[in-house]
């Protein structure tokens, strides 16, 4: 896997929390155990735990769960299985109800598997910290991430991976850019950092300035939908209405016929070959809406161009 996968990753560059990484996926190998990366989107938290996979558990196994079917449906996991939870957040719903303390300790000490787990830092201060108390006057607030905070616990001190490249890391990329020209287009591009880059971040924010003014009120709508709070998949009739609001008060654009397909088809394109700004996400059996119409398509905005 690693001889296939070289020749479509870029060369890869050490970080400084490799060691930190690799030596507490060691310890846990032994007889299983849970390490959490934290860190924003497209700093290279995926990749630093791939490579260290690679070097420290050569031949296991590697598992993902859809957040829908449930981590606590998991009752039988092979021996030498490494669970990757990517934004384990997702798994952690309603107070700890996905990925309970039984599970993971069934998982950790039964099967000795390893628990690989990201997430992002804005997620980590709810479910870390107790909650403290109300408005002046007022009692404790309620504490509904007691269950998700007691099975962080088991991850020990989570691994920070920056946003940037330390001074140290940006000599070992420079090295490596001798021998690989996507890590020196990385390092060279004017809009985002070099991890960001790698991601194609870059690709997406220029794409996103590239945009007329009606695939732009889309995709607009999209990180204004997320910044209010819509972290889930995004209705294509949310984006329509939102968008359209948006275009009312946009100088010199009018509703033409098939404006919204048009803008929709731009905004999932993949200028970077990898992603686009928005993903078509893939509809599930023919499901129908209570009222007998269609499931409306649905989209997920790339973390990247959130963050940008």
């Amino acid at each position: 896997e690693r001889r296939r996968g070289s020749a479509r990753l870029p060369r890869y560059v050490p970080r400084d929390h490799d060691p930190v990484l690799r030596r507490r996926l060691a310890e846990a190998a032994g007889t299983g155990g849970f390490v959490l990366l934290v860190g924003a989107s497209s700093t290279g938290k995926t990749r630093s735990a791939y490579e260290a996979a690679l070097a420290v558990l050569p031949g296991w196994r590697l598992m993902t769960v859809d957040p829908a079917y449930g981590v606590d449906r998991l009752t039988d996991v092979p021996g030498r299985t490494i669970l990757w939870l990517d934004e384990i957040q997702r798994y952690l719903a309603d107070g700890g109800a996905g990925l309970t303390r039984g599970t993971l300790l069934t998982l950790i000490h039964r099967h000795r598997a390893v628990v690989l787990g990201t997430m992002r830092p804005e997620h980590l201060p709810p479910l870390a910290e107790p909650p403290g108390r109300g408005p002046a006057g007022g009692g404790h607030v309620p504490d509904v991430h007691s269950a998700a905070r007691d099975l962080l616990a088991f991850a020990g001190e989570p691994i920070h991976v920056p946003d940037r490249l330390s001074e140290a890391e940006l000599q070992r990329a420079v090295g490596v850019a001798a021998a690989d020209p996507r890590v020196r287009a990385a390092l060279a591009d004017p809009d985002v950092g070099f991890t960001q880059a790698l991601a194609g971040a870059g690709e997406l924010v220029r794409h996103w300035r590239r945009a007329d003014p009606y695939a732009r009120a889309v995709i607009d709508a999209a990180i204004d939908c997320r910044r209010l709070g819509v972290h889930g998949p995004l209705d294509e009739e949310l984006l329509r209405s939102c968008a359209s609001a948006l275009l009312a008060v946009t100088p010199h654009t009018a509703s033409v016929p098939g404006w919204f397909e048009r803008a929709v088809e731009y905004a999932t394109r993949t200028p970077g070959g990898t992603t686009g700004v928005l993903t078509l996400l893939p509809q599930h059996g023919s499901r129908r809406r209570r009222q007998g119409g269609p499931v409306p398509r649905q989209y997920r905005l790339a973390d990247s161009m959130f963050q940008h």
